[in-house]
């Protein structure tokens, strides 16, 4: 059963998030302008529109979606949007996606939004995984064994990653359900269905 859980972990497939509404503290004097936001790279990222004038208790129901490799954690995030310089970042939080795939692919729930170790409101949110279907590999498909590992063919045994991750994303091991983004507590967020 383990092989089983591992190899669907790693499973590539279509990650939905739907955020619909948050409860959210009041951070500056200004009406806030959230929106969310939700990455598994720093390149496959997605947004929401703004929420504008909607303050501490937006509506999004939008459904933002990104294709999944081998990503272990979905980094989600509300931040305030400031027309004149940098928008703030209300809270965050590093979801593992196997705690996604391990609830049949699908469950909604009020997911925390940290900042420095505090609770800064709430957003609920549906999680869905669909995976690929399996490919079925043919002897057309079996790679020449004579190319591995020649030039601009690295062996699956050469690291080319540079010490792997690229801004703390990629393969992650065994991490708990989530973890405040900022890394000043480790605080386990469950679902509260």
């Amino acid at each position: 059963m383990t092989d089983t859980l591992a190899s669907d972990n790693a499973a590539p497939g279509r990650l939905i998030i739907k955020p619909s509404i948050a409860n959210l503290k009041q951070i500056g004097q200004d009406t806030m302008d959230p929106y969310f936001k939700v990455m598994l790279t720093p390149y496959k990222m997605a947004r929401t529109p703004i929420a504008k004038g909607e303050g501490q208790h937006p509506s999004w129901n939008a459904q933002l979606e990104l294709h999944r490799d081998d990503e272990g954690l979905v980094h989600l995030e509300v931040r305030d949007s400031n027309p004149n310089g940098e928008d703030e970042l209300i809270g965050s939080l590093d979801l593992n996606i196997a705690s996604i795939i391990y609830n049949q692919g699908s469950y909604k729930c009020w997911v925390p939004m940290l900042y420095k170790g505090k609770e800064r409101g709430e957003v609920l949110v549906e999680f869905v995984f669909e995976p690929e279907k399996e490919a079925h590999v043919g002897t057309s498909q079996v790679p020449n064994l004579d190319t591995i590992g020649g030039p601009g063919n690295p062996s699956p045994d050469d690291d080319t990653s540079g010490g792997g991750g690229g801004g703390g994303f990629g393969k992650t091991g065994d991490l708990p359900l989530a973890t405040p983004s900022d890394k000043t507590t480790t605080q386990q967020f469950t679902s509260g269905e």
